[in-house]
């Protein structure tokens, strides 16, 4: 029977402790990347439908427009070199549509791999984009690093490799051996009970090695976490960059850019039947709309992604986030 000496069984009871703790912070880490990615592959669903419906709806006008001209170009209003313009507009539609909607079947096969499936299931993702709501200020946000696993794992990191330490101190002092049985002799026949008690003297390996090994990786600690502290830090400063930047183009877009550019097309169009514009000035307001609506699907696209992204960095969403800087906030639905 072996006899541990030197505290070695509560060193490594401690440590078994300890690793099962850094082996939640492991899990944790595993689980706020899958929800990062499998929230921007959403994302991107919502988006790439938004952008197929946006596709449809150029079809559609260029369709129109093309009646129009045709009307105008039999009426002898206006050069036939009119309507081939259109023609090529609806079949640039065609195209667009197209690859629209190859993007969404990319994207929904992304967002169903997120979960294992090759072949997504689903028809379609309810979803909305639209909706921008405020970005708490960086203060507030980078006050929250600290609940990122990779930060916050590294308290017990430090306490796991001190745990290390101890147990190789531990196994220094070397185990004692007891033994105890009978013995018979043969020449008398006679029986005795025997004891023993055996204790190494360990003259060459007092665990050096291991206990420089320990050493060193204690001494790598402080570097290594400022390593990580530095790493979260700049991917959290980048994300919120992005995100302001992506909000403040949004909203722009949304506000005044897209509703304005819409005002240009009616009118345009409208002056076209009238006779008052040529086509070229339709076409050049119909492009126009379709490709600053495009931006704002962007735009709102990386701002929730971003959105994503900073929530993961801090382990929070940013609402309680913008809550607790401003109680009065009201919810967003």
């Amino acid at each position: 029977q072996v006899v541990e000496l030197g505290g070695k069984r509560g060193a490594r009871s401690r440590l078994a402790g300890l690793e099962g703790k850094l082996a939640g912070w492991d899990y944790e880490a595993e689980r706020l990347s899958l929800l990062t990615e499998t929230t921007i592959g959403f994302v991107d669903v919502v988006a790439a439908q938004e952008r197929l419906g946006l596709a449809e709806d150029f079809l559609r006008l260029a369709r129109e427009t093309l009646d129009v001209v045709s009307e105008r170009v039999k009426a002898g209003k206006v050069s036939p070199l009119e309507e081939t313009r259109a023609s090529v507009e609806l079949a640039s539609g065609k195209i667009r549509l197209a690859r629209a909607g190859s993007d969404l079947q990319a994207a929904r096969r992304r967002l169903g791999a997120t979960w294992g499936s090759a072949h997504p299931r689903f028809s379609r993702a309810s979803g909305t984009i639209d909706e921008v709501d405020e970005v708490p200020p960086v203060e507030a946000v980078e006050s929250l690093i600290d609940r990122n696993p990779e930060i916050a794992r590294w308290t017990v990191e430090m306490q796991h490799r001190l745990a290390i330490l101890a147990r190789e101190r531990a196994e220094r002092i070397p185990d004692l051996t007891l033994s105890a049985g009978t013995q018979r002799f043969a020449e008398t026949g006679d029986h005795a009970f025997t004891l023993g008690l055996s204790l190494p003297v360990p003259l060459f390996d007092r665990n050096q090695g291991g206990l420089l090994e320990a050493r060193y990786r204690q001494a790598r600690f402080d570097h290594e976490k400022h390593e990580a502290e530095i790493r979260v830090a700049t991917a959290l400063a980048g994300s919120y960059e992005a995100l302001t930047v992506a909000r403040a183009e949004a909203l722009g877009l949304q506000e005044e850019v897209v509703p304005a550019a819409r005002r240009a097309f009616v009118a345009a169009r409208g002056g076209y039947q009238q006779g008052k514009f040529g086509y070229l000035e339709v076409l050049d307001a119909q492009r126009t709309l379709f490709e600053v609506r495009a931006s704002l699907l962007d735009a709102l696209a990386r701002y929730h992604r971003a959105v994503a992204i900073v929530e993961s960095l801090i382990g929070t969403r940013l609402g309680s986030v913008a809550d607790a800087v401003d109680p009065g906030r009201e919810e967003q639905p």
